[in-house]
């Protein structure tokens, strides 16, 4: 509900994110999709950030290697749900920024548009890259990984990312504890009728109205 966006996130970037997966599933048809890690990299990228435009991804991705907090790229497209969200969604859009980067913008949409099949989200990114950059996972990785931590991001980016994921996983708690029905495993909105059976139904209503709520909020909007 944009009249209660608490997040701080920017709504114009949100939409445009979600309307370039639209696009990419139309073009894409019924056949294979690509794992979640290039599907959500690829939005990331072509929006040009996450929560807000302009990001700086491979500073912010930079700072997630400082921070402790990079996870290898494997991991990461095989459990890609279930990781911290702002983490995996940084880095997931900075290894999209990259491949556009060193093999070329129109490269990387002919990949994002003809995905392979696969059940692992490793090995299918791992067959993609093969077959149109000639590189396996693994050394696109240790290439990017080599040039990110020969960067030095600057303290208040550090501070930025580490509040970012900090902030949010708050705002998850607050969710799960005042707003009934409430999924943060599901990344993709289920339709009415499988959100009333599993009972994740936040996202159909308005948001709690109580006092303490609205502290809560006043409170995520200060900060």
């Amino acid at each position: 509900y944009v009249d209660r966006n608490y997040t701080g996130t920017d709504f114009p970037v949100v939409l445009e994110h979600e309307m370039i997966h639209l696009m990419t599933i139309a073009r894409n048809g019924d056949g294979p999709r690509a794992p979640l890690l290039l599907q959500e990299g690829w939005a990331v990228y072509l929006t040009g950030g996450h929560y807000r435009f302009g990001e700086p991804l491979q500073d912010r991705a930079a700072a997630l290697t400082a921070l402790g907090e990079y996870t290898p790229l494997a991991e990461l497209a095989n459990s890609f749900a279930g990781a911290q969200h702002e983490a995996a969604y940084i880095e997931a859009g900075a290894f999209v920024e990259y491949l556009a980067g060193r093999f070329g913008r129109e490269r990387l949409t002919e990949m994002m548009f003809h995905p392979a099949g696969g059940k692992s989200g490793a090995g299918v990114m791992d067959t993609m890259l093969r077959t149109e950059f000639g590189r396996t996972l693994a050394e696109c990785e240790a290439d990017w990984l080599g040039r990110l931590r020969s960067a030095a991001p600057d303290p208040e980016t550090v501070r930025g990312v580490e509040f970012t994921m900090d902030m949010f996983d708050l705002i998850r708690e607050y969710q799960q504890a005042y707003a009934a029905g409430v999924s943060i495993y599901d990344l993709f909105l289920p339709d009415p009728a499988r959100a009333r059976a599993e009972q994740i139904t936040a996202d159909y209503l308005p948001p709690p109205e109580t006092a303490d709520a609205a502290a809560l909020e006043l409170m995520f909007q200060a900060a």
